[in-house]
């Protein structure tokens, strides 16, 4: 199957809306022999478990949902990282944090 794309994140508009604002995604396939990678500047990790990381997931979801823009969660030596297109996301994503007592660390975007 070489030459075709193997995986794809979102709309091709969001795509470019994304490339606009100098946000990367993760290694998710190729097309043309070529990666296709990105990342998410804004990233915050938590330290939680079971439900309680569940319960974030959703609150991501909704955040992100709100301010039309796209996440990811990823495992890290240090617990889980939510990663979002925008910082005020990234906040309000924190605030959730706060209010349930979740202990949490911010990345700062490496430019």
């Amino acid at each position: 199957m070489e030459g075709y794309a193997i995986a794809s994140i979102g709309s091709a508009r969001e795509n470019r809306r994304s490339e606009r604002h100098g946000t990367r995604y993760p290694v998710i396939g190729a097309i043309r022999g070529e990666p296709v990678e990105a990342l998410m500047h804004y990233c915050v990790v938590v330290r939680a478990q079971g439900k309680e990381l569940d319960y974030l997931r959703g609150e991501a979801y909704r955040v992100s949902r709100d301010a039309k823009i796209d996440w990811y969660a990823e495992p890290r030596e240090l617990g889980t990282a939510f990663c979002f297109e925008d910082a005020n996301v990234r906040t309000r994503f924190c605030a959730i944090c706060v209010r349930e007592n979740v202990t949490y660390a911010t990345e700062h975007p490496s430019k």
